[in-house]
């Protein structure tokens, strides 16, 4: 069977979808007219009001890994079908 070893991505803003597991936490932010100049600024302000660390990000994600973005959803579904190569490229 082949195997995917190098994926391009484009990406997109499903991250910030309401139906994934942080799009409600962007909905809720963006909700109270915060003014910001970048997506980084966003997300660590998000990051830190709702006090996500890395280990609360990584639960959530192993919570519903399918419902964190289309980009991660698609790695998910090519990692389920076995159709990643052990050490990719993305």
């Amino acid at each position: 069977m082949t195997k995917y070893r190098n994926v391009v991505i484009t990406g997109g803003i499903s991250i910030m979808n309401k139906n994934n597991q942080f799009g409600n936490y962007f909905l809720d932010f963006n909700s109270k007219n915060c003014k910001f100049e970048n997506a980084e600024e966003i997300f660590q302000n998000i990051l830190k009001e709702k006090e996500l660390t890395d280990k609360k990000i990584k639960e959530l994600v192993l919570e519903k890994p399918l419902n964190v973005c289309a980009e991660f959803s698609m790695l998910k579904g090519l990692e389920n079908e076995g159709l990643l190569d052990d050490f990719i490229s993305v």
